[in-house]
């Protein structure tokens, strides 16, 4: 292997990473040219959809070393990183409701 060669866990993992820019910079350009409220929100939101996934798809292609590694591993870590995440907004969902609720 030559030393300006990249392996092809490092060529997805920077394919996921790009992956994230697109939204943000149509975001930009939608703030300086004033668009419409609601199509603003729709491109938000897939944004932040696209920014989930390319975490996880980042973390499980980082965790892809070439050796030992499986498709059953891929979806264990991705369903390891949906359940955290998902418990983790429900806690603080939780927790911000029964603060204001509360005070």
């Amino acid at each position: 292997v030559q030393a300006n060669e990249m392996k092809t866990n490092e060529i997805f993992m920077f394919a996921s990473l790009i992956s994230a820019v697109d939204p943000v910079a149509t975001l930009g350009a939608f703030s300086a040219l004033g668009v419409e409220p609601k199509l603003n929100a729709l491109v938000y939101g897939e944004s932040i959809l696209n920014d989930a996934v390319a975490i996880a798809a980042f973390r499980v292609f980082d965790s892809m070393d070439g050796a030992g590694f499986s498709l059953a591993d891929a979806l264990l870590s991705v369903i390891w990183l949906l359940t955290g995440s998902f418990g983790v907004g429900v806690g603080s969902g939780v927790a911000a409701a029964l603060f204001f609720k509360c005070f």
